[in-house]
């Protein structure tokens, strides 16, 4: 085009020498010198266009040089990943930062198609929105790329068509990485969710496992674990590991609390955080090396889950597959998991309590009438559909009035808290005990005969023959027993219940320390005294 304009400066110049031409010839000779100067003239005139024109190209070229410079300079030192694409989506050209971003080398880059370097799930989205971009429209959206390490990097993605020569040639693209924000924004949403479920009472399990979600989603490729203590604060159990192998959870529930018991058994035996970078070879890992090693755990860093008295809880550890150790941001997200965790547990522990409170003696801990009635229902159930027998025992201890009122109620307390111990120490785990009041205990043992029913009560006579020592005190204490069975002596609790009730006044009646089995003569008997 600029060449054009030269073209026309020609044409101007030749018609003026033409016409100074035609003005020499009609002139006599001696009017030369005045020909010449017009001559000049022209020509002067000529030169001061033709400079004029030259300057203004100048001036258009350095305009164009130093646009192109900015553009460049805009590019390159763009505080965001600037990168253009062609038309199928090839990388055309990158900035330091896109570099830096996506952690391939330049080099790598223009190899690559952006469909390779998205995650699973948002190449569908993304085509959509580079295609308007080709049809002329200009996009805003958010996805997610893959890193060269493998980390997720979220992203805000702006993108324009490149035009030339009035044609959309490709698209060019400036990212805006959110991973941070986005991560900022999915904890406070997490611990919000966390809370939440804490006070709808969502179960245990459920709230481990949404704390391990959100603190697996910000620890870029961590395996999350809450392990819980067991009742003699000595052993640690699995409470969550939903993303380590099965087999390893298995292996390592139970594990001993010692100073050298992995990163969570040491955690929980010193009340801090252990962090291994090198579970291959650290000494803290000698029991579990290869357990961990075979299932591609390479690194775990551990927190010790306290209460408000500083008594262990439990742990929340992270393992990796490679050799790491944790950054100040890292230690920071493993605390905030750590308090979740134990709010979780302490709520827990307090609606077990509560529960428990509900359904037990509060002195003896011995399951109450109600929570006894509610179990006596389901066995009569299960023994009705498997033909089975119940037998149910109805304790009530002699001369505990007078060793109550002699030697204080503080003391009868002691005492009634002690039988109940003997009882659950002499009968089975799944024989029932409950605490009917006063100094009365029912026993309901399920699946036996009529002579397994007496051997249950002898067992309980002889055991609390045995003396029983209430601080400076030595008491003995006896039994009067009563029993009744389904489905001979009734078919529901309270009639069953009645009937060992009069059955053990019966054995009182015969000089106590003994028991009876109910008989129909005796309940008028009972009726008659």
């Amino acid at each position: 085009m600029k060449y054009f304009h030269f073209i026309i400066y020609g044409l101007f110049v030749l018609a003026a020498i033409e016409f100074t031409g035609n003005i020499f010839h009609s002139f006599r000779v001696e009017d030369h010198g005045f020909l010449d100067g017009i001559l000049l003239l022209s020509i002067a005139i000529l030169a001061i266009i033709l400079k004029l024109h030259s300057n203004k190209n100048r001036k258009m070229e350095d305009q164009l040089l130093e646009g192109e410079k900015r553009y460049k300079s805009l590019f390159a030192h763009n505080p965001d990943p600037v990168l253009s694409f062609d038309i199928l989506g090839n990388i055309t050209s990158v900035n330091p930062e896109a570099v830096k971003c996506s952690g391939y080398s330049e080099e790598e880059l223009l190899t690559m198609n952006f469909s390779k370097m998205l995650v699973p799930g948002e190449l569908e989205k993304v085509s959509h929105f580079f295609q308007r971009v080709l049809n002329g429209t200009a996009q805003n959206y958010e996805t997610a790329f893959h890193h060269k390490n493998g980390d997720v990097i979220e992203l805000n993605v702006k993108n324009m068509p490149i035009y030339k020569n009035h044609e959309i040639v490709g698209v060019f693209t400036i990212l805006k990485d959110v991973t941070e924000s986005k991560k900022a924004q999915q904890l406070l949403d997490g611990q919000t969710r966390v809370l939440e479920m804490i006070a709808k009472g969502n179960s245990i399990t459920e709230i481990f496992e949404e704390i391990i979600d959100i603190f697996e989603y910000q620890s870029n490729g961590g395996l999350c674990s809450i392990l819980v203590v067991d009742d003699s604060k000595t052993r640690l159990l699995t409470g969550s590991a939903p993303r380590l192998p099965k087999e390893y959870n298995e292996s390592i529930n139970g594990g001993l609390i010692s100073e050298n018991g992995g990163s969570c058994g040491t955690a929980s035996y010193l009340k801090t955080r252990v962090f291994v970078a090198d579970i291959a070879t650290d000494p803290l890992w000698t029991d579990y090396r290869q357990l961990a090693l075979k299932h591609g755990l390479k690194s775990c860093w551990s927190s010790p889950i306290l209460d408000n008295h500083n008594e262990i809880l439990g742990t929340f550890a992270v393992y990796y597959k490679h050799e790491c150790l944790p950054s100040k941001q890292d230690i920071q997200l493993i605390d905030k998991a750590t308090y979740l965790a134990k709010l979780a547990i302490l709520h827990f522990q307090a609606v077990e309590k509560i529960n428990h409170m509900a359904f037990h003696d509060a002195l003896t801990g011995l399951a109450n009438r109600r929570l006894f009635n509610s179990e006596f229902e389901e066995a009569l159930i299960r023994a009705k559909e498997s033909r089975s027998e119940i037998g149910l025992l109805f304790l009530d201890l002699d001369r505990f009035k007078i060793i109550n009122d002699s030697l204080g109620h503080s003391l009868g307390d002691l005492l009634l808290q002690k039988v109940a111990n003997r009882l659950k120490f002499t009968l089975d785990m799944e024989t029932i005990i409950c605490r009917q009041g006063g100094d009365e205990f029912l026993i309901l043992v399920e699946g036996v005969s009529l002579d397994e029913t007496i051997q249950v009560a002898n067992q309980i006579i002889k055991s609390l023959s045995q003396p029983i020592r209430l601080k400076e005190h030595e008491v003995v204490i006896t039994p009067s027993i009563g029993i009744s069975r389904y489905p001979d002596h009734g078919d529901d609790p309270d009639t069953l219940i009645k009937n060992a009730d009069i059955a053990m006044y019966n054995a009182k009646r015969l000089g106590k320390n003994n028991f009876q089995l109910y008989q129909f003569m005796q309940e008028e008997i009972t009726n008659g005294q």
